[in-house]
């Protein structure tokens, strides 16, 4: 945020990449991380034998960029969901697939 235009706390109120975008409000000095993610953060899969989800949900530290950081809210949050699809083969034959269920090892 710009910080030659502040509320009384002195929380910004212009949003800036560069302090070419504050004009005359001053430079593009004040960050403030995002304050919209639930406390807690989480994050759910589904235990499947052949098509488990995975989840799970981690801290993002800033970028080198202070321009990315403000762009997508870093230092913050990440939660992943991700559908998977697992393939299991046979201990006597590891070129051999097998579906859970249904057997087919020899």
């Amino acid at each position: 945020f710009c910080d030659g235009f502040v509320r009384a706390n002195g929380a910004g109120i212009v949003p800036c990449f560069t302090n070419v975008d504050c004009g005359s409000s001053g430079n593009c000095s004040l960050i403030k991380p995002r304050e919209c993610f639930p406390d807690p953060i989480l994050a759910s899969g589904i235990a499947s034998p052949g098509y488990p989800v995975l989840a799970g949900a981690a801290c993002v530290p800033p970028a080198g960029s202070g321009a990315i950081n403000a762009a997508v809210g870093l230092v913050g949050p990440e939660k992943l969901r991700l559908q998977t699809r697992a393939t299991f083969f046979c201990s006597s034959n590891p070129t051999q697939t097998y579906e859970p269920g249904t057997g087919g090892c020899p």
